[in-house]
């Protein structure tokens, strides 16, 4: 069984699950389907707004493919729920990944 068959599995059995949504983006985003991965990364920050860490792996996927306005909005929104959550570790990787968008 594939690590996707396994992820697949895991997320029907869970489907709450964060974690296993976020798994699944950076599985498919390391096999270079980047359509499927940012898929599930939308569908990731939609249902789960709060899964901090997904902010920045998305915001720098849309960087990488040229798409840098959408990773700002991104990055942006990220910023916003690291600074209500006081998670000032990811608030300030949002922030340097932010600006060094910004300015690429």
């Amino acid at each position: 069984m594939t690590r996707l068959e396994q992820l697949n599995l895991f997320i029907e059995e869970n489907p709450g699950d964060p974690f296993l949504l976020f798994a699944l983006a950076k599985e498919w985003e390391k096999g270079n389907e980047l359509l499927k991965a940012i898929a599930i990364y939308e569908k990731l920050v939609e249902e789960h707004p709060r899964y901090i860490g997904a902010y920045y792996h998305f915001g720098n996927l849309l960087s990488e493919i040229g798409e840098k306005e959408k990773a700002i909005k991104v990055f942006d929104k990220g910023i916003v729920i690291a600074n209500d959550l006081k998670d000032y570790h990811a608030l300030g990787e949002l922030n340097q990944i932010r600006i060094l968008t910004e300015n690429s």
